[in-house]
């Protein structure tokens, strides 16, 4: 399964946005999920994918927000993992959803 590396940001206690280099495109992953979570900032994470149609429009995701890791599994299959540059304690785990775009 290929993998590509980016980056992870809260925008708020119950968002997020992403970035990752898929193979030269700027894919953007922007989500929210809940319970809120303390935010983060910047954390370098990998996206774990099989094919691009997995990157697209809005779908459903689980996971865990904290204490040193991120992780978020959408329905369709990818995988974003991320080590968190500074603790978010307690840690969440978390039901949302995730749209993907393709930055121009």
């Amino acid at each position: 399964m290929p993998i590509a590396n980016g980056f992870i940001s809260s925008t708020a206690a119950w968002s997020f946005i992403a970035t990752f280099d898929v193979e030269g495109y700027c894919y953007v992953a922007t989500g929210n999920y809940v319970p809120s979570s303390m935010q983060f900032n910047n954390a370098p994470a990998t996206l774990t994918y099989r094919n691009f149609n997995q990157l697209t429009s809005r779908r459903s995701i689980q996971g865990t927000v904290g204490i040193k890791t991120i992780i978020l599994n959408a329905a369709n299959g990818p995988v974003i993992a991320a080590t968190l540059t500074a603790p978010v304690d307690p840690a969440e785990s978390i039901d949302g959803s995730i749209e993907w775009s393709i930055k121009e």
